[in-house]
């Protein structure tokens, strides 16, 4: 996602085929670019960045095929994950000040954007309350 000729000024957003959407995915991508932009993270060193790719682009091709078409894709959840571990957003599934959010998360669709707003750098107050509100309204239409 980072050039590796300009990591601390470039970075690519948005630049996959997720099974997924796309919008949650370029959001936590943001946020950890501008981690590393703002120099909260470093980054690797650019001989490191292209072990990564090659590793990355290796392992889609296993799991999908091998052909130039398909090195970007990825799957929705296993990418949300590693880019919130990285960011530090991972929801906490257990809050013993507020059990209700961890009913809401066991209960709710996984991926959902908010839940990587709960905690960590970002963190939104209205999280809980969106995260309340879209589980109460599944299934519902108006």
């Amino acid at each position: 996602m980072l050039s590796t000729k300009h990591p601390q000024t470039l970075a690519y957003i948005g630049l996959l085929q997720p099974f997924g959407a796309i919008m949650p995915i370029s959001e936590l991508q943001c946020r950890w670019a501008m981690q590393i932009f703002k120099g909260e993270r470093g980054v690797p060193k650019p001989e490191e960045m292209e072990r990564q790719i090659s590793e990355r682009i290796e392992a889609i091709w296993r799991q999908f095929a091998k052909r130039d078409r398909h090195t970007l894709e990825s799957e929705f959840f296993p990418i949300m994950e590693a880019l919130a571990e990285e960011v530090g957003c991972v929801p906490r599934m257990w809050n013993p000040n507020n059990w209700k959010v961890l009913v809401e998360l066991l209960l709710a669709p996984s991926g959902w954007p908010f839940t990587y707003r709960l905690q960590g750098p970002g963190k939104w107050d209205g999280a809980a309350h969106a995260l309340k509100k879209a589980y109460s309204q599944m299934g519902k239409h108006p």
